[in-house]
């Protein structure tokens, strides 16, 4: 009897660990998931983040070359009044 007891309890004990083994698993698996998407979202962010410094470091190019061709025509337009 005793061991009958025993080993219900066994049983319960067992059935209720394999459930709580079968959640564990389901919740790694779903923040798997959770972090492969912001893993993506990450190299899609980082990856706009490199084509603004790309388009930052070309505006600041053309604004320099702006900058030089405005000086020279007001050199140019300085010679012109004289």
């Amino acid at each position: 009897m005793e061991l009958k007891e025993k080993e219900a309890k066994a049983t319960n004990e067992m059935k209720l660990l394999q459930k709580e083994v079968s959640y564990l698993k389901e919740n790694m698996n779903k923040l798997k998931l959770e972090s492969e998407e912001k893993d993506k979202r990450v190299e899609t962010a980082e990856s706009h983040v490199a084509a603004l410094q790309k388009q930052s470091a070309d505006l600041l190019l053309e604004y320099d070359r702006l900058l030089e061709d405005n000086q020279n025509l007001q050199t140019q337009a300085f010679g012109y009044r004289t």
